[in-house]
């Protein structure tokens, strides 16, 4: 399971009013489970991750990312076919497409040469191109207010915070630039993950400013809904459900509303 959950615990409880911590780590199994899932039934993932990827381009003049990019860190290409990356690229040799994905909110999926101020071309041989960057479907940061109230080193996983009433547990922190995800949480002192999503885990300054992420409204609820649905299972034998109006069905697959909020951010016709 992935440290990484598109719903907080406290907002699944809260849907499902449920007030006890008596099955608070089979919730938060269920939703990082459900957070997977929604991932791999959408063919793309919504939290932001960092990474270098590799790619075998099938034109000399553009590259199908076919994933989520968000921007660029460094750009390289293999020019003999050695396995080293000796040729970094500008931003004067290439452009990210669609054009007005960032004004539209959403990812590009594609790079092109920029014939006009560009000198480069990608080579055609397998895994000729290396990319890093950051990946993901949008990234939206919000400011809860919260400000580390100790300086960090770069293990120390209990981290104390202004104010720990302002966060939830399974949300997502970004500090500086680390990522934590948030486990648990004790009046001001949170249990975190450090470093996840492909960053690294940093020494952060007492006061630093605590960023939380945040994801599409519809797969925040989608989360939720197929979480509950999951969680109802433990008490239905088989799986089976039982309802006055609709009488005995069973829990196969996502929950038909789950389908059609995620539908619209299924991957499909890119590349």
């Amino acid at each position: 399971m992935g440290n990484w959950s598109y719903m907080s615990l406290d907002a699944l409880k809260a849907n499902t009013a449920d007030t006890s911590t008596r099955d608070d780590v089979a919730y938060r199994r269920v939703l990082e489970a459900v957070s997977e899932e929604i991932d791999n039934w959408c063919e793309r993932t919504f939290r932001i991750r960092l990474a270098t990827r590799y790619y075998t381009a099938e034109k000399s003049t553009e590259l199908d990312l076919k994933a989520d990019l968000l921007s660029i860190t460094t750009l390289k290409t293999d020019i003999d076919g050695d396995g080293t990356y000796e040729t970094t690229w500008t931003t004067a040799d290439y452009r990210l497409e669609p054009r007005n994905a960032q004004d539209e909110r959403r990812p590009y999926y594609e790079i092109e040469v920029k014939r006009q101020t560009g000198s480069q071309f990608f080579p055609l041989w397998e895994d000729g191109v290396q990319v890093v960057g950051k990946w993901g479907y949008w990234e939206e940061l919000e400011t809860p207010g919260v400000t580390l109230a100790e300086a960090l080193d770069t293990s120390e996983t209990g981290v104390d915070v202004s104010s720990g009433a302002a966060l939830d547990v399974l949300d997502t922190l970004l500090v500086d630039s680390e990522q934590m995800y948030v486990t648990g949480i004790s009046t001001n002192t949170l249990t975190v993950v450090r470093g996840v999503n492909g960053t690294t885990a940093a020494a952060h300054d007492n006061g630093a400013t605590v960023y939380r992420y945040r994801y599409p409204s519809p797969v925040v609820e989608a989360c939720g809904i197929q979480a509950s649905r999951i969680f109802k299972r433990r008490s239905s034998p088989f799986g089976v459900v039982a309802t006055a109006d609709t009488g005995f069905y069973r829990i196969r697959t996502l929950d038909p509303d789950v389908q059609d909020m995620l539908a619209p951010y299924i991957l499909m016709g890119v590349g």
